[in-house]
């Protein structure tokens, strides 16, 4: 453990110190003392947390991007109806639970990084997590669920979470004015409800939603749900969130505005009747897609490039555009199988 410290700092006390300081994080996240065990004493000079819970000290000090603060202005109406009412239940006593359903490109994470600023800003702890870590990663601060929660990966109903209330976890948790989890309809119900059940054991608040905390989901129903090992169609719709005694406890704020897909409304509703299953299919429940958003495909050699002059027109004039770059790409089959297994 002492290896990378020593390539910085030459001196051993500092070196023992800092490796010291690690052993006390990761016993504080298994909810243990360093104390209890036989060894030095850290020494508070080389402590920035000082004593404080390793969890509470990295959130405490993640720092609100200048840009998300003012987020909150440029909020549409719906974002901004759904961020007034999550913001109010913060001051609330008795917390609140709400679930923001919206489809891709709605502004679901554009809602969170306002509300975590805002929350942030006023020295408040917010915690931001999502079930995949593709979500989480582009949230200022943002954890799996799995790792923070502690949550275990089999779990049955009625299972708590893997951490225990004298743990760093906990306290971060009883200390949090609100947390966040994104794509929270991609994870079986039981380890929301895992979550619950700990948090109302911590909180000392056993006839409360998450121990009286405000809690926001978000997710889309119309895209991955729960995967259940050679589960039926009703399996699955079980093992989701909407299957939990939770749902009913939860003020479901709608995002129907695609900010994506502004100058294309065409499209935007396209995308809506596709995923609420209202376009006309075939029996096999197969959607033919319209001509005029395809390449045509005709057998030729000249097919992969039509298709790529169409994605990447100009490329070699916009290589070096990182924004033409980033906005497209081409999926092969493969990949979209890999994307739906995930």
């Amino acid at each position: 453990m002492s290896e990378d410290y020593r390539r910085n700092n030459p001196s051993d006390a500092i070196v023992e110190q800092m490796v010291l300081i690690d052993i006390r994080n990761m016993l504080q996240s298994m909810g243990k003392e360093i104390k209890s065990f036989p060894l030095p004493e850290i020494d508070n000079t080389y402590d920035d947390a000082c004593g404080v819970p390793h969890e509470i000290f990295k959130e405490s000090n993640i720092e609100s991007i200048e840009d998300d603060v003012a987020l909150s202005d440029s909020l549409n109406n719906e974002q901004r109806a759904a961020y007034d009412e999550i913001l109010s239940s913060i001051d609330s006593k008795d917390g609140g639970l709400f679930f923001v359903d919206g489809p891709g490109g709605t502004g679901k994470t554009f809602l969170y990084r306002a509300l975590l600023a805002k929350v942030r800003s006023q020295n408040k702890i917010a915690v931001a997590t999502a079930t995949s870590g593709v979500a989480a990663s582009i949230m200022p601060g943002g954890r799996t669920a799995h790792s923070r929660f502690k949550i275990p990966l089999t779990i049955e109903s009625g299972g708590y979470c893997s951490f225990t209330k004298q743990s760093g976890t906990a306290t971060l948790l009883r200390t949090a004015s609100l947390i966040i989890w994104d794509e929270v309809s991609m994870i079986k119900k039981q380890k929301v409800e895992a979550l619950d059940n700990s948090m109302r054991d911590i909180m000392d608040r056993p006839d409360l939603p998450f121990g009286g905390k405000t809690v926001v989901f978000g997710g889309d129903f119309r895209q991955v749900l729960p995967v259940v090992r050679k589960g039926s169609r009703a399996q699955i719709v079980d093992a989701s969130l909407r299957r939990s005694y939770l749902w009913d406890y939860m003020r479901h704020l709608k995002l129907v505005r695609n900010m994506r897909a502004h100058s294309d409304p065409w499209f935007a509703e396209y995308l809506l009747r596709i995923g609420n299953g209202i376009e006309e299919s075939n029996v096999d429940g197969e959607v033919r897609l319209p001509d005029e958003i395809c390449v045509p495909y005709t057998g030729d050699d000249n097919d992969l490039d039509r298709l790529i002059q169409c994605i990447f027109p100009n490329l070699n004039e916009n290589m070096a555009n990182k924004d033409y770059i980033t906005s497209r790409a081409i999926l092969s089959t493969a990949m979209i199988g890999l994307i739906v297994l995930i």
